[in-house]
């Protein structure tokens, strides 16, 4: 089922986000006068994720189940669930240099009824309208939430920590030329946020301004040092990740020039209003922090190991900041994101699965380098023989046939137990 995923305009949100705009007074041109934000080491970063652990195929669970049919229940997710998606999200903004933020139980309620007036509704919206049978009170929670909220709609297998990675790349047409979504989840303003999930519909909270005292700016996706599987690897439903920088002032378009530069082969991309090799916008709107450069690179590829050069000019100073691409499974320790099966990460095993198996096989019998990545080899190695080949994506197939003719949900090791 086609992933959905929609973004609360800032012109219609009854609120005014607070910002700190910061004007750079230094003659050199660095990212320390404009990126403010902390820059942690490779080590740091998979320290702090493996100490933060959470699984995009982990299974929602609920203390209270909710129920879309009449007289509804909005339902209560358990903490597992809920804190499995808020070390998603702490995760990508200790990459980017941000705080932690921590759950607010009124914003999981709100989150959780804006998930269920969807639901009822059957439709994606941060405006819903009230279902002729569902109570004032309920639906003005729902109101509320969704209002409030990134809001996803896809399939009712994803978990919350999933669509937190959808809101970090939220890079399809409809969303490209703003990237609110993964403004809002690096919100250097946020302190709390909640989650929410009814049937195949989501919520985070997003509007949210506690933390009085922030001073970021220069918020950037890819962060200076980048674990290339949260940039390109786990979520695969768009081919390619925009670039983002938040300045947190007001810019103008027609201004601004970026720049980037791959290291190993000087490879270079242009960006402005007039000419761009690729997409590129600038967005000034509430959303997170304003003043955001948004570009997307045409005909590029990331791999750990790459480092990219990046100017930005049309401020007061220029901007020059590098990003540095790293793989985690490349430094020790515990980390792990792959899901058996789920060779793509987009929280299916299909066909598409399968496909990449072969082609990763296809690629080695002829001694050429792979598609795959570690994490993703470990995902493809169903029978655990420590090769990848057809047999592997013969079990995909066949376990992809199950669950698509048996009411049963059950991930591959539970099927694997059954043969």
């Amino acid at each position: 089922m086609k992933k959905i995923i929609s973004l609360m305009m800032s012109a219609t949100i009854m609120f005014t986000a607070v910002v700190q705009e910061f004007v750079t007074y230094t003659d050199s041109y660095s990212a320390d006068s404009v990126i403010n934000v902390d820059e942690h080491t490779p080590e740091e970063i998979k320290q702090y994720i493996d100490s933060h652990h959470f699984s995009i195929s982990a299974r929602n669970k609920f203390t209270v189940e909710p129920s879309a049919e009449y007289p509804y229940s909005a339902g209560v997710p358990d903490d597992e669930t809920l804190y499995n998606a808020l070390n998603a999200l702490n995760c990508m903004r200790y990459i980017a240099g941000l705080s932690e933020v921590s759950l607010n139980s009124e914003y999981n309620e709100l989150t959780q009824y804006a998930s269920l007036v969807n639901c009822v509704n059957n439709f994606l919206t941060h405006y819903p309208e009230q279902p002729a049978d569902m109570p004032d009170e309920m639906y003005e929670l729902g109101k509320k939430g969704a209002s409030s909220s990134n809001i996803t709609g896809g399939n009712s297998s994803h978990t919350l920590a999933y669509s937190v990675l959808l809101y970090m790349n939220d890079s399809d047409n409809s969303n490209l030329s703003r990237i609110g979504h993964r403004r809002w989840c690096l919100n250097p303003d946020m302190r709390e946020t909640g989650f929410g999930l009814v049937g195949r519909y989501s919520a985070m909270y997003s509007i949210d301004n506690g933390r009085t005292d922030a001073e970021e700016t220069g918020v950037c996706w890819p962060a200076q040092n980048m674990p290339v599987e949260y940039f390109k690897s786990l979520i695969s439903y768009y081919n390619s990740p925009a670039w983002s920088i938040s300045m947190g002032m007001d810019l103008n378009e027609s201004d601004i020039k970026v720049s980037l530069i791959r290291k190993s082969d000087l490879k270079e991309w242009d960006f402005s209003s007039t000419s761009a090799d690729g997409d590129f916008y600038v967005n000034n709107d509430n959303i997170g922090q304003k003043g955001c450069i948004i570009f997307s690179p045409s005909d590029i590829s990331y791999s750990a190991g790459d480092v990219f050069d990046v100017r930005i000019e049309g401020m007061e100073e220029p901007v020059e900041y590098s990003v540095s691409f790293f793989s985690l499974s490349d430094i020790p320790g515990e980390w792990t994101t792959y899901s058996l099966g789920d060779i793509n990460c987009d929280g299916f095993i299909n066909s598409l699965d399968a496909s990449n198996v072969l082609t990763e096989y296809s690629l080695l019998s002829v001694n050429q380098t792979g598609i795959l990545n570690d994490e993703q080899r470990k995902a493809a190695d169903i029978n655990s023989d420590s090769l990848i080949n057809t047999g592997d994506a013969s079990m995909i197939l066949s376990f992809y046939s199950y669950i698509s003719t048996t009411a049963d949900d059950i991930s591959m090791e539970e099927w694997l137990l059954l043969l």
